[in-house]
């Protein structure tokens, strides 16, 4: 089975005014990959196989969601359509970098400590806050599972949240919410509202209902969620500014319809009837930053493009995993250093090819993979 990657060289266009915006950002170009093939030995180091622990509290739902902290995996364990065994679903879990099950952060229920039905979950320096929208409370704890406290979030209608300090928080407003025109609402901790960005008609759902809208990078908050062209970023000083945009060409299709439909089923498969391409996801680094594309070809016929830039360079290298070999084309969870982080399941890794194998810091632990245990971090080390 091929691990081949397609490859296209694009040169990165000088930075240009944004469209739209006041001010200046990357305007990048995207074509669709070539059949030029690029194999993992042009851009990977080394990759790292970490099968998680298998204990009954400890199995993962198939959608969850991993940010690495402090030497450790912390993986929400999401309730929404998992498949299989997975008693804690709805809960943050921490594991040591072994992969070594360590135990949970909080638990469900309503006591001081537990919590119902989160929708995200970030760090602020070592604290670990868990949103929940059913209850509208951020729940604190520390790295060690201690619960620290809970603050109620001073809005009725949200979708995400994140506490950018401690007199300042990002409300990101449900779509057909009714309360503003915008989807990002800034706060002050008496709930009094600061500002409000991005009008409703610039934003559509997520893609998948799983990662979170807020990511953070130095001192500035990216926003990211199934993205039309736009990659935004948001600190005090100046507000919430354009990233970058990548420009699609002829994909780049703006379905006016769907969007004024504020999401409604009947423009959303009119959406999807014909090709398109649009920003998926960003992460960034101190020394890369990582688009996904998500690039329709026909109704229910999509790929995963990922566009790689090294910042010391001047160029994005854009890349698809081989249909034959998708098990990670999807799976992407975080971008550290020069570190892109996968979660994948076990019973993926059958389709690993030479390419693949060839790339691993110990060969041995594909052998060591379970395919009837639990999920498998995937580290892949960036040249």
């Amino acid at each position: 089975m091929k691990n081949r990657l397609y490859l296209v060289l694009l040169l990165l266009i000088p930075i240009f005014s944004c469209k739209n915006a006041k001010v200046d950002c990357e305007i990048i170009n995207y074509e669709e990959p070539s059949e030029q093939s690029l194999f993992f030995s042009d851009f990977v180091d080394s990759i790292e196989l970490i099968q998680l622990d298998s204990c009954s509290d400890a199995y993962l739902t198939s959608d969850a969601i991993l940010i690495p902290h402090d030497s450790s995996f912390y993986v929400f364990n999401r309730r929404f359509l998992y498949i299989g065994f997975a008693p804690k679903a709805g809960v943050v879990l921490k594991f040591r970098s072994d992969g070594r099950f360590v135990g949970l952060i909080g638990d469900a229920g309503s006591e001081p400590g537990e919590y119902l039905y989160p929708s995200n979950f970030f760090f602020n320096s070592d604290t670990l806050c868990v949103v929940t929208n059913r209850d509208k409370y951020i729940h604190y704890f520390k790295t060690n599972g201690e619960f620290i406290t809970k603050t109620s979030v001073p809005y009725n209608s949200f979708e995400q949240v994140y506490k950018y300090s401690d007199n300042r928080y990002l409300v990101y407003l449900n779509l057909n919410n009714k309360i503003r025109d915008e989807r990002l609402v800034v706060l002050d901790k008496q709930g009094k509202e600061i500002d409000a960005f991005l009008p409703k008609k610039t934003k559509v759902g997520r893609w998948e209902n799983s990662r979170s809208v807020f990511t953070k990078y130095g001192n500035e908050i990216m926003l990211r969620e199934f993205y039309i062209d736009t990659i935004y970023k948001y600190n005090p000083e100046q507000g919430l500014r354009p990233r970058l945009m990548v420009e699609f060409g002829e994909k780049k299709i703006y379905k006016d319809k769907y969007l004024k439909s504020q999401g409604g089923s009947e423009a959303y498969v009119q959406f999807l009837e014909k090709p398109f391409a649009c920003i998926d996801d960003f992460l960034e680094s101190s020394s890369y930053f990582i688009i996904k594309i998500l690039d329709n070809m026909s109704f229910n016929n999509y790929r995963w493009v990922y566009g790689i830039k090294d910042k010391t360079g001047n160029q994005v290298k854009w890349f698809e995993f081989n249909k034959e070999n998708t098990f990670l084309a999807s799976s992407l969870q975080y971008l550290d250093g020069n570190k892109l982080i996968f979660l994948a399941e076990p019973t993926d890794f059958d389709k690993a090819d030479n390419n693949f194998k060839g790339k691993l810091k110990h060969p041995e632990s594909l052998e060591r993979i379970d395919p009837e245990g639990n999920s498998v971090v995937v580290v892949v080390n960036l040249k």
